[in-house]
């Protein structure tokens, strides 16, 4: 049985950073990317991305979170990750994204 990847675009990046309300540099501090590189991303709107494996599953992984818990949700989570990224923690950004992702 294959698996099949969901369609990543520039504007589902975008959707997923603007529910967790985070600005480009500390979303991109995220996924690991220059913030230039993030902007480029979110301005081919709805043309498919061909990105890095890992960025990928991050994305994915984060459009599902806040699918499953819904707008209040994802802003709580958005500011618990913004924390640890203004602490300069970007592994404790992802630590709370995955404890988000199996909770």
């Amino acid at each position: 049985m294959s698996r099949v990847d969901p369609v990543l675009t520039g504007a589902s990046v975008r959707r997923v950073r603007e529910a967790l309300a985070l600005d480009r540099t500390r979303f991109a501090a995220l996924l690991g990317c220059d913030p230039r590189t993030l902007y480029r991303w979110e301005n081919v709107g709805e043309a498919t991305l061909r990105i890095d494996p890992f960025q990928r599953r991050l994305l994915v992984l984060l459009d599902q979170v806040i699918a499953r818990r819904g707008d209040d949700a994802s802003l709580i989570l958005g500011r618990r990750i913004f924390k640890a990224l203004e602490q300069g923690d970007t592994l404790r950004g992802l630590y709370v994204l995955l404890i988000a992702a199996f909770d």
